[in-house]
C-alpha cells in the first residue's frame, strides 16, 4: 500500500491554487479585492511578479507601494542585533551565474541549500543543480493523451532559457511537481558557455538526486519575521531592483531610494541593525541597518561575492522562505502542473478549487500541497472518495475528510492531513 500527496497546482492557478485537493475553499483578507500576477522583464534577465487590479493597472509591490516588511514584534525576545549564518556553518560557497539571466535559480537553490543544513548539519556542503532547474521550468513535457497537463510550456523570455529572467514563482512551481531537486555534478551550469547546457533527456525531468523536495515557500510578512527565519533556515530569497548607480564598491553595499520594477534575485545571509547609514553613498538611507547577502556573480564581485542591502531600499518586493524535505520514495503524488507557475487569478472573498484524480493502486491519502496569495488565509479542505467514472462534479463521491487550517503566510504550502484516507484501486476521488 502507497501513501500519496496530491497537490492542487496548475500553471494558472486559482487562490489556494494548484493542485490535487478538492473541494478546497479558502477566505482570506486580499490586498486587493482583483488581481492577477504578471511576469515583467526590463530586459536585464530577471522576471518578477506584480499585482495588477481589476482595471490592468499595476500595483506597487516595494517601496512606498504595497510593503509585506512591515514592522513588527519579534517573535524572540532574545534576537541578535546582528547575524552572520555564515560563523554557524549554514552557508554554500558562492556561485557565478555568468553571462544567464538566472539569477532567480541561482537564489532559489542557495535557499534550498542553506536550509538543507540547519536542518541537518551532517549534509556536506549541499551544491544543487540550476541548470536542471532553469531547463525544466521551460520545457514542456512530451504530449500524452494519458496526461492532461502534458504539453504545458513557458516560452522563454529569449532565446535561451539560460537568458530568460524569472522568479521564485517559477521556480517553486517547478519544484512542487517534484521537477528536481538535483545534484550540480549531474547537471553543471557553464556560466560563460550556456550553449554547454541543457537538452536533458525527459527522464531527466523527475531526477531527485539530492534526495529531497520542495517543502514550502513562504513569503515573510516583516523585517523581524525574516529575520527569525534566516535564524532558522540559514538564508531567504531577496527579490529587489539592481542599478549599479546605487551600488557602493567601495564599501560593498547598496540603497536604492526610488521605487523600481525588481530585476533581481539574491540570497539573504544575515543582517546587522547598526550597519551605518553612511556607507551607502552620496544617497544615504534615513536610519541604520542592512541585509548581508549573498549574490550570483561570483567571488570576485562585492566581498568575496556579498555585500549589504540597506533594510530601507525602496525596490525590496518580497522576501520569501524556502524549505525542503527529505523525498519519500513511498509517495505517489498526483498533480496536473505540468510547468512551473506564473499566474494567478482571484478575488476578495471566497473561492473554491478542485482536481479529481484516479489512484493506481492501494493508496492512503496523506498530504495536499496548494498556493495562497494573501497572508492571514483559512483554507477549508473536503476530500471526496467514490466519485462515479462518469462524474460532472467534483463533489458527487462520499465527503470522507474535511479539516480547517489557518495559513499565516501566502505562498507554496504543504500540508499534513489530520487523518490518512484510504483508498482502493482505480478509485476517483477529489
Amino acid at each position: 500500500m502507497k501513501k500519496l500527496v496530491c497537490f492542487i497546482m496548475a500553471l494558472a492557478i486559482v487562490f489556494g491554487i494548484a493542485g490535487t485537493f478538492a473541494g478546497a475553499e479558502a477566505a482570506g483578507s486580499t490586498v486587493f479585492d482583483i488581481y492577477s500576477l504578471q511576469e515583467l522583464d526590463d530586459g536585464t534577465g530577471t522576471m518578477s511578479v506584480s499585482f495588477v487590479d481589476e482595471y490592468g493597472n499595476e500595483i506597487e509591490m516595494g517601496g512606498d507601494g504595497y510593503a509585506p516588511f512591515s514592522s513588527g514584534v519579534s517573535l524572540f525576545s532574545a534576537l541578535p542585533k546582528s547575524f552572520d549564518a555564515r560563523d554557524y556553518g549554514l552557508t554554500t560557497p558562492v556561485k557565478d551565474q555568468g553571462a544567464s539571466g538566472n539569477c532567480w535559480a541561482f537564489a532559489t537553490m542557495a535557499t534550498l541549500e542553506h536550509d538543507a543544513i540547519s536542518k541537518n548539519p551532517e549534509i556536506a556542503n549541499p551544491d544543487y543543480s540550476e541548470s536542471h532547474l532553469v531547463w525544466f521550468s521551460t520545457t514542456p513535457q512530451p504530449v500524452n493523451d494519458n496526461d492532461p497537463s502534458s504539453g504545458d510550456a513557458r516560452v522563454p523570455y529569449k532565446s535561451s532559457p539560460y537568458r530568460t529572467g524569472a522568479s521564485w514563482w517559477l521556480s517553486s512551481g517547478t519544484l512542487a511537481n517534484w521537477s528536481g531537486i538535483a545534484l550540480e555534478k549531474d547537471y553543471s551550469f557553464y556560466p560563460y558557455s550556456l550553449d554547454r547546457m541543457g537538452n536533458y533527456s525527459e527522464e531527466s525531468r523527475f531526477d531527485i538526486g539530492s534526495g529531497r523536495v520542495i517543502e514550502s515557500a513562504q513569503v515573510l510578512l516583516s523585517m523581524n519575521d525574516a529575520k527569525n527565519w534566516i535564524y532558522d533556515h540559514g538564508g531567504a530569497y531577496l527579490s529587489y531592483c539592481h542599478e549599479n548607480k546605487y551600488y557602493n564598491s567601495s564599501t560593498q553595499s547598496y540603497y536604492c531610494n526610488a521605487a523600481m520594477n525588481v530585476n533581481h534575485g539574491i540570497t539573504i545571509i544575515g543582517w546587522d541593525d547598526n550597519y551605518s547609514k553612511n556607507n551607502f553613498g552620496s544617497i544615504k538611507p534615513s536610519s541604520n541597518g542592512a541585509w548581508l547577502c549573498k549574490n550570483s556573480w561570483g567571488e570576485d564581485w562585492g566581498n568575496k561575492g556579498y555585500f549589504w542591502v540597506s533594510y530601507y531600499d525602496k525596490t525590496i518586493s518580497e522576501i520569501v522562505g524556502l524549505t525542503s524535505q527529505e523525498y519519500d520514495d513511498s509517495l505517489n503524488k498526483y498533480s496536473y502542473n505540468g510547468i512551473g507557475a506564473s499566474a494567478a487569478f482571484g478575488n476578495s472573498s471566497t473561492l473554491r478549487s478542485a482536481n479529481v484524480f484516479k489512484t493506481e493502486t492501494c493508496e492512503n491519502l496523506s498530504k495536499v500541497a496548494f498556493r495562497t496569495f494573501t497572508p492571514a488565509t483559512d483554507v477549508v479542505i473536503k476530500i471526496y472518495a467514490n466519485l462515479p467514472e462518469n462524474h460532472k462534479n467534483p463533489v458527487e463521491g462520499t465527503l470522507v475528510l474535511r479539516d480547517e487550517v489557518f495559513i499565516e503566510r501566502s505562498g507554496y504550502h504543504m500540508i499534513e492531513l489530520s487523518e490518512e484516507i484510504h483508498l482502493s484501486p482505480d478509485t476517483y476521488f477529489s
